[in-house]
């Protein structure tokens, strides 16, 4: 709280200024510090408020605690609660720009809001983000998303049709039978069992290398997957 008697008119006019106060040039000091005092109250009382709000609260992609400050949009009466690197995270790569939860558009004075946020948010770090309102409006941004989804997608069911196949033969123990004989599976044929093994194995890391390219965490999730199976250990 500001006294009267403690400050002057100078300061009083600068810290107007922080506080955007505007028209006060036909007030008396006393009107000014009222005013400043009343500003200044309704800052704290939002602060808190706040604080109360986000306590508690999951976000509703990662499920991870929100931190403040963070994206709040409101829709139908209920509040939804966002941490930055999640919302701002999940358009980018998904192209997206529909609420993940209720599936509904977002506005473009919503994404404008959201991308000035994140700004203030991202501002003390080299991290780097695609406008999601500029992304709402990019449809080869979005064409390249989607592709690269699919991509990703093909990947992955290849990916667990090769896992499949190496459970099987590993819970069947045909290694163990030390067969040389060709063999011929799916219309191919293979000079043994071995041979056929490694094969799926050749194929797999190709296929991972490629995923790497996409995602690379992703990539070496199945990479672990490959190596805890008994054979590759």
């Amino acid at each position: 709280m500001i006294l009267e008697n403690d400050t002057t008119l100078v300061i009083l006019k600068k810290l107007c200024k922080i506080f955007k106060i505007k028209k006060i040039s036909h007030l008396t000091k006393k009107e000014i510090v009222n005013i400043i005092n009343q500003v200044q109250a309704v800052n704290i009382i939002i602060k808190h408020y706040k604080k109360y709000l986000y306590s508690n609260k999951e976000d509703f992609i990662s499920l991870e605690t929100i931190k403040y400050p963070c994206f709040l949009w409101n829709s139908g009466n209920k509040l939804f609660f966002y941490n930055y690197d999640s919302i701002i995270n999940y358009i980018n790569k998904t192209g997206d720009t529909r609420d993940p939860v209720t599936r509904i558009q977002y506005s473009d004075t919503t994404l404008l809001r959201l991308d000035k946020e994140a700004k203030k948010y991202y501002s003390n770090t080299s991290f780097k983000f695609k406008s999601t309102y500029k992304i709402k409006f990019d449809v080869n941004y979005i064409k390249k998303i989607r592709k690269k989804r699919n991509d990703i997608a093909s990947y992955e069911a290849r990916i667990n049709e090769l896992l499949t196949l190496f459970r099987t033969a590993i819970q069947a123990d045909i290694l163990s039978w030390n067969l040389s004989e060709t063999i011929i599976i799916d219309n191919i044929q293979y000079s043994s069992i071995n041979n056929y093994i490694y094969s799926i194995k050749r194929e797999y890391n190709i296929i991972i290398n490629n995923l790497k390219h996409l995602d690379k965490e992703l990539s070496e999730y199945y990479n672990q997957n490959l190596l805890k199976l008994e054979y590759f250990k």
